[in-house]
């Protein structure tokens, strides 16, 4: 482009010259004409190098401007990177975390949290209690053990109502728990379990110790797990639970 543009300019001073009799003719019989047409042509050639030197200036402002583009360009995608850096450091922090709130709460790193599990349907919950431990029956029947751990629990920790903290609704609170790896909130259940049990349903007490040993070995105490089924073999020698560990002895 900046060659054609210089041709162009060439063609218009040659044109100049040769439409200007007496300038490129020698003599002085010419002079008086020639030093108006000469004072025309330098400020010409004075206007068409100035014009080029412009030129010049905007074919390097042209390269300073590419570079800056492909500089942006490249500052884009460090940009993005560092971007998916940081979102996969806070992915790895927040699951860490999420581990480290899953082994505190249940025992080991997969478990489910209650917090985890979210809130129950408050339409649901609204319910009388009645309502609502029919519908956890349901969904534990249906094995959705996180939507019956919800119910039970509220059940068993609802502060205004007691009607359902009894054996029976311990132990599938905690048999809902366990099923959804959360062993240290399940134990703590089954242990409300064995306190009911005694003074309610003694049948629970064996079922409930036997839980609780499983929930040991979920987590690694054998030496805890060793010590239930030591009870429930002296304690409870004619339960169910007794004679399997007998026979798997």
């Amino acid at each position: 482009m900046s060659h054609l543009v210089r041709v162009f300019f060439l063609a218009i001073l040659v044109v100049i010259l040769m439409s200007a009799p007496g300038v490129l003719a020698s003599g002085s019989g010419h002079s008086s004409h020639s030093a108006p047409k000469t004072g025309i042509l330098q400020a010409l050639q004075q206007i068409y190098h100035g014009f080029l030197h412009k030129l010049d200036h905007l074919k390097e402002l042209d390269h300073q401007n590419q570079a800056l583009k492909q500089r942006a360009a490249e500052l884009e995608t460090q940009n993005a990177l560092l971007v998916y850096e940081v979102l996969s450091c806070k992915d790895e922090a927040r699951a860490k975390n999420l581990k480290t709130h899953s082994l505190r709460e249940g025992g080991v790193e997969d478990s489910r949290t209650l917090a985890s599990l979210g809130a129950p349907d408050p339409e649901i919950l609204s319910q009388p209690p009645k309502a609502v431990y029919e519908k956890a029956l349901k969904v534990f029947e249906a094995q959705e053990y996180e939507q019956a751990a919800k119910l039970f629990v509220s059940l068993v920790e609802n502060a205004e109502n007691d009607a359902y903290k009894d054996a029976h609704v311990y132990f599938l609170t905690g048999v809902s728990l366990f099923k959804v790896r959360n062993y240290h909130r399940a134990r703590h259940y089954f242990e409300q379990t064995l306190k009911q049990a005694k003074a309610q349903d003694i049948a629970y007490a064996p079922r409930a110790l036997s839980w609780i040993a499983i929930c040991h070995a979920k987590t690694g105490d054998r030496k805890s797990e060793k010590r239930i089924i030591h009870e429930i073999l002296q304690k409870y020698p004619k339960s169910k639970e007794a004679r399997r560990l007998n026979r798997h002895a």
